[in-house]
């Protein structure tokens, strides 16, 4: 348990810390304003020299006299302007002048309690140093000079008989009143202190998140920007991440926004800048895809994302935005673009793009009053090339076929392949159907040189059907059209061209007729057998002594058709051979084939 005694004693030492820590700390000054008010504080020193230099006149000193009791406050006020000495000295030293030039104020008033008042007004500016040093110099110094010169010449310094007799006691009396009536310069002194340590905190968080931000922001893989808008936009900020997209230096854009402006591609340079334009009257934010040429030359596609910051009049003031390569991602998009619409093994387009492209050449057609062609074209045999040499030829066949095509076209002219060997022509714009034949012939000859395919030369022909648009049909019936025409090549000749004629589409009509039919004929009991007479073959058999007999019996099939197909009641549509022979098989053995 604690003693009173030992309560007594801390209580002195727990009310000395707190009056310790209630107390300014001192020397807190940033350099700049020290150095402001250290310049202020020499102005007034010099002030001094030349008003006490006139009073000492007024009142009939000499030259020589008054020079000589101003000679420390001007000396003082040149030493505090050397800079080789340390602030806090310059501060004691310009602080002795300014007690120095009270101390020859009240010399030269002779002692007037009235000219004391100026030691007041020194301390006073002595606490603007905000350093405990040079106000307790100055302290110190009020306390000695009244003691001292109280002592050695008392009317010098006081004008009343009591301080002349008890000079030390005057001397603290007024050390204490010079002390006393700078408690308000101390508590401001402190304040200030407290306002400029929460300034410098605040301060140092500020700057320590904004260098974590700007680390953030570094590490991105995106360039962030500031830019402030007005009559003359400048471009504030530009993050490092700039060199590493574009090229280009931080420091080789940072101004006038006609830098970075210059790098837009000049296709989409007018209409971003007016983007920018209309983003900065309105003040809303936008999100713009476009292309920057890099130092390199190759061009950099990018997605800007900014907001428009207003300033304290609500107007927009700055523009903060986050620029991101997107490049990669747009060549990924006209990859996956370009793979939709065109044909992988060839690049030519494919059966969407052709298609649409059909559309508007009809529709363009149709406007202008023109004529539109379609060839379709269909390889001769080359089934026979992927059984024999394997479908790796037959893709690098398929491959030479679209380089050719593409020769033997017109500029402007659009080739695709449909799928397999089949590729399709459009012509626009063209003259007359001589024109489409010269293409088409064009085309042969191209594909009648012979191509070499592991190591063999093959000779290639192609059957390509012909029509032509007279704005009376579609895009679908027009490629229609060429390919009836080219499966009647196909079915003549082959290896040739010919236009497409409404005959061919009723010769085709009655086709598919019979086919459809055909499949209706077996569960439909519409077929059956016919007898023919017996032929009699010898046949030689090697094994068997003298010749050998063998029954054919030939039965032809008949299609008793169903009414409304355009042919006649019985149709042969095959040939059933049934044969016997004792000698090659068993007794009572038939072979059968159908033909």
């Amino acid at each position: 348990m604690q003693t009173s005694r030992e309560m007594s004693f801390r209580a002195p030492s727990i009310s000395f810390r707190a009056i310790m820590e209630a107390l300014p700390s001192g020397r807190q000054l940033p350099d700049d304003v020290w150095a402001d008010r250290h310049r202020i504080i020499r102005g007034l020193l010099w002030i001094h020299v030349v008003a006490l230099l006139v009073f000492a006149s007024l009142i009939g000193n000499g030259v020589l006299h008054s020079l000589a009791e101003v000679s420390v406050v001007a000396g003082a006020a040149w030493f505090a302007g050397v800079v080789a000495i340390p602030r806090q000295w310059r501060a004691v030293i310009a602080s002795f002048g300014l007690i120095a030039s009270s101390t020859v104020l009240v010399h030269l008033s002779g002692g007037r309690i009235e000219a004391h008042f100026h030691f007041f007004v020194a301390v006073t500016v002595i606490a603007l140093y905000q350093d405990w040093l040079p106000f307790a110099f100055a302290i110190g110094f009020v306390l000695i000079e009244h003691g001292v010169i109280g002592v050695i010449a008392p009317e010098s310094v006081y004008d009343h008989q009591a301080a002349i007799e008890h000079p030390w006691r005057w001397a603290a009396i007024h050390a204490g009143f010079v002390a006393a009536a700078s408690a308000a310069n101390i508590a401001h002194w402190r304040f200030s202190e407290t306002a400029h340590r929460r300034e410098l905190d605040a301060h140092r968080e500020a700057m320590q998140a904004r260098e974590q931000f700007q680390t953030l922001v570094e590490q991105l893989p995106a360039i962030t920007y500031v830019e402030r808008l007005g009559s003359n936009p400048e471009l504030t900020y530009v993050s490092p991440q700039v060199y590493d997209i574009f090229g280009y230096h931080p420091s080789e854009l940072i101004g006038p926004m006609e830098r970075i402006s210059a790098l837009i591609h000049p296709e989409d340079r007018g209409r971003i800048v007016s983007e920018f334009r209309r983003a900065s009257r309105t003040g809303a934010a936008f999100m713009l895809e476009y292309r920057y040429i890099a130092a390199s030359g190759r061009e950099v596609w990018v997605r800007d994302d900014a907001v428009i910051i207003p300033g304290r009049n609500g107007e927009p003031a700055t523009r903060q935005g986050v620029i991101v390569d997107v490049t990669e991602t747009k060549l990924l998009e006209a990859q996956l673009s370009h793979h939709a619409f065109h044909d992988t093994l060839t690049n030519l387009p494919n059966r969407t793009l052709f298609s649409d492209r059909l559309h508007h050449a009809l529709d363009r057609s149709a406007r202008q009053s023109s004529l539109v062609a379609v060839l379709f074209l269909d390889l001769d045999n080359f089934k026979m090339v992927n059984d024999s040499l394997g479908h790796g030829s037959g893709d690098e066949l398929l491959v030479e076929v679209a380089n050719r095509i593409r020769r033997g076209l017109r500029a402007g002219d659009t080739a695709a392949r449909l799928g397999g060997d089949e590729f399709t022509i459009l012509l626009e714009d063209i003259a007359s159907e001589d024109e489409a034949c010269v293409v088409a012939m064009r085309i042969i000859d191209e594909l009648s040189v012979p191509i070499c395919l592991s190591g063999h030369d093959f000779s290639l022909a192609a059957s390509i059907g012909i029509a032509i648009s007279h704005g009376d049909v579609d895009a679908e019936e027009l490629l229609r059209r060429a390919d009836i025409a080219m499966y009647n090549v196909k079915n003549a000749t082959k290896g040739a061209y010919r236009l497409y004629e409404p005959a061919m589409n009723t010769h085709l009509l009655d086709r598919v007729a019979i086919e459809r039919g055909l499949r209706r004929a077996i569960p439909g009991g519409e077929l059956r057998l016919l007898f023919q007479e017996i032929v009699v073959v010898i046949l030689l058999a090697p094994r068997v002594p003298g010749p050998a007999r063998a029954a054919e019996h030939r039965l032809p099939i008949v299609w008793r058709r169903p009414v409304g197909l355009g042919i006649g009641p019985d149709v042969p549509v095959g040939l059933v051979v049934v044969a016997a022979c004792p000698a090659f098989k068993e007794p009572g053995m038939l072979v059968a084939g159908v033909g």
